[in-house]
């Protein structure tokens, strides 16, 4: 019972961060209730430390998507999936190949270690 607690709790957390964060980075609304898990990505090498990338495919929102990071963001614009820009940085990139795939995990930028028993 409490490991599900603390499960419920933690999936909140990750919903209620990427509402938050697509309210910060492109002004648009989001409902928990709209959004579906449909990627974990495991990265070595993007950043100073490893990270687990959660990639969210959101059902509906409302309000018209803007740069608002435009000290991060050149812009932010419309691709149909099959005609992506050249220039997309990796790890968001290697995100939404995943997605195109149906892929629901993977990895970049470790080496891979044999497993000792």
């Amino acid at each position: 019972m409490a490991d599900r607690h603390l499960i419920d709790v933690h999936v909140l957390l990750v919903l209620d961060a990427a509402v938050r964060e697509a309210e910060e980075e492109v002004g648009v609304h989001l409902d928990p209730a709209d959004l579906r898990l449909v990627h974990t990505l495991h990265v070595n090498g993007s950043g100073p430390e490893p990270r687990l990338g959660l990639f969210f495919e959101a059902g509906r929102w409302t309000g018209t998507p803007t740069n608002r990071e435009p000290d991060k963001c050149s812009a932010v614009c419309w691709f149909s999936l099959d005609a992506l820009p050249d220039r997309l940085i990796d790890y968001p990139a290697a995100g939404i190949r995943a997605y195109r795939t149906a892929t629901t995990f993977s990895t970049r930028g470790w080496a891979r270690q044999p497993v000792t028993p």
